[in-house]
């Protein structure tokens, strides 16, 4: 997670105690030399280890926001 909350000078100039900006990633960027949707093949039994059943692929999760206080 990365935020910047802005200066307290400015903030009193708009009435406002806090604004916070933030944003946070979850897997933004996965490397591997495999050609299918996921390397992950998710619970199987013994007898599917490693077969690829075309599970969902690894998915990249962004949250942006913003937090006030008055």
């Amino acid at each position: 997670m990365l935020g910047y909350t802005l200066p307290s000078e400015f903030l009193k100039t708009i009435k406002v105690d806090k604004i916070r900006f933030y944003v946070s990633a979850q897997n933004p960027v996965t490397w591997f030399k495999y050609n299918g949707f996921s390397p992950e093949l998710g619970n199987q039994s013994v007898s599917d280890m490693g077969i690829d059943n075309n599970v969902y692929p690894v998915s990249a999760v962004y949250n942006f926001g913003v937090n006030v206080k008055f």
